[in-house]
């Protein structure tokens, strides 16, 4: 670690002593790192994507901050927190004097467009699925884009941190994507001086295997973890409220630019989600007693009235492949399998 490469006033990093970072090497962060290559000479980041969920009050917030601070903030790596109004700020006092490590507010436009700048950086969203990707608003194309960028952030060495209050209201890609879970729970109780939100018990599931080599999917295993959080409550505020009004407004291309805002186009767009959303919802009502429920591509294409417009059909491939149905091919024509949507 060197000093001199960050700019304090853009990532938020301060322009620490020689032997501070060197201290910080002495001790292993909480998640791996990465490995460096000998023959090339680079370092390879190891990115994460990690959920904290619980009900209001379990302490995620307060979680995710102080696995942020450990794993990236201190050590010198950027974090950007979205929204603005949740932050990080850790003091360290080193050799009698404070310096500051904070997290910088994220502009939505800077991740959908694969800004350079967050190359190597750790990206958290409190509130994930007000503030990021809303699991009712999969055919969105800011859902779209969020996601499309949450899939290929390991090739730009970026790991993710978010939190909601349960996983299914987050956009399911973004669930599918996640390497790590953590459930929060308070550990409050009646034992005299336990104050509430001082401990939080973590129940952890290895999603992806990224932990354990081995996906939960394979190995249902949950990890036990306790984690004073009274020590962390100053580091972030989490009682300030996200900006909904402009968490909710959707996204559009106009002449190769990235327009957030509503418009004609984005309008129609959503009308367009909701509207085959809504057919494939009374469609799968009208065969409840079928043993399996499917739809065939073209009749669907027919029915929605787009038949031959391969933007359209490409779009709507897109927003039912987000709800989680697979498209099986046959000979007589391929079809959508609706079975999973049944009971919804």
């Amino acid at each position: 670690m060197t000093t001199g490469l960050l700019k304090p006033q853009i990532s938020g990093i301060p322009d620490m002593p020689l032997d501070f970072w060197e201290y910080v090497k002495s001790f292993e962060p909480p998640l791996k790192m990465g490995k460096f290559d000998k023959q090339t000479g680079k370092f390879y980041p190891k990115t994460w994507r990690v959920l904290f969920t619980g009900a209001p009050g379990s302490g995620k917030s307060v979680s995710m901050a102080w696995l942020t601070a450990a794993q990236y903030l201190i050590r010198g790596i950027p974090v950007f927190t979205i929204p603005e109004s949740y932050y990080i700020r850790v003091p360290i006092i080193w050799k009698g004097k404070v310096y500051n490590f904070e997290t910088q507010p994220l502009e939505i436009e800077k991740l959908i467009t694969f800004d350079p700048a967050l190359q190597g950086t750790c990206i958290v969203a409190d509130e994930a699925n007000i503030n990021l990707a809303d699991s009712m608003r999969a055919s969105a194309n800011r859902n779209l884009y969020i996601a499309d960028y949450v899939q290929q952030a390991r090739h730009h060495g970026v790991s993710m941190f978010y939190t909601t209050i349960l996983s299914k209201w987050m956009d399911p890609r973004l669930q599918t994507l996640t390497d790590v879970k953590i459930y929060c729970c308070d550990g409050e109780n009646d034992q005299e001086g336990i104050e509430e939100g001082e401990w939080c018990f973590w129940t952890v599931t290895d999603e992806s295997g990224a932990l354990t080599k081995v996906p939960y999917e394979l190995n249902p295993v949950y990890y036990s973890w306790i984690i004073n959080l009274k020590e962390y409550w100053s580091i972030t505020d989490s009682f300030n409220l996200a900006d909904s009004l402009a968490a909710r407004k959707n996204i559009s291309i106009a002449d190769n630019r990235i327009i957030i805002g509503e418009n004609g186009e984005a309008q129609a767009l959503r009308d367009f989600g909701v509207t085959l959303e809504t057919y494939l919802q009374g469609y799968v009502r009208e065969h409840a007693d079928d043993p399996r429920i499917e739809i065939k591509t073209r009749e669907l294409w027919q029915v929605l009235g787009i038949e031959g417009n391969l933007a359209a059909t490409s779009h709507a491939g897109k927003i039912i492949g987000s709800m989680g149905l697979i498209k099986r091919d046959r000979v007589s024509g391929s079809y959508y399998d609706l079975t999973p949507m049944r009971g919804q």
